[in-house]
């Protein structure tokens, strides 16, 4: 699969629905793979002809960087909140038993 996709075109579209499919795509090559959905959804939306010719899925990854770093703050914050909320209840804890 890997050689079929360095093979590629730029203006080709790599399909694959599995994630890790997709990751070793992304991580062994310069392309990144399309899920179906998106595919479908690029059709819909090309009516206009706005899209770009070279590495069609380059409005997907976009998107998906973005995601990835939002889920990530997000996570961020949750795990700093229960740390914080660790910390108090442990120094609460400590001044009741003093």
């Amino acid at each position: 699969m890997l050689p079929a996709v360095r093979k590629a075109g730029l203006s080709t579209i790599v399909l694959a629905d599995g994630f890790s499919c997709k990751e070793q795509i992304a991580q062994e090559t310069n392309r990144h793979a399309l899920h179906l959905a998106e595919v479908l959804n690029m059709g819909l939306q090309d009516g206009n002809g706005s899209q770009d010719v070279m590495y069609p899925e380059k409005q997907f990854v976009a998107q998906r960087k973005r995601g990835q770093r939002e889920s990530m703050v997000r996570a961020l914050m949750v795990t700093l909140g229960a740390l914080a909320l660790l910390t108090a209840g442990a120094i609460w804890a400590n001044r009741r038993r003093a």
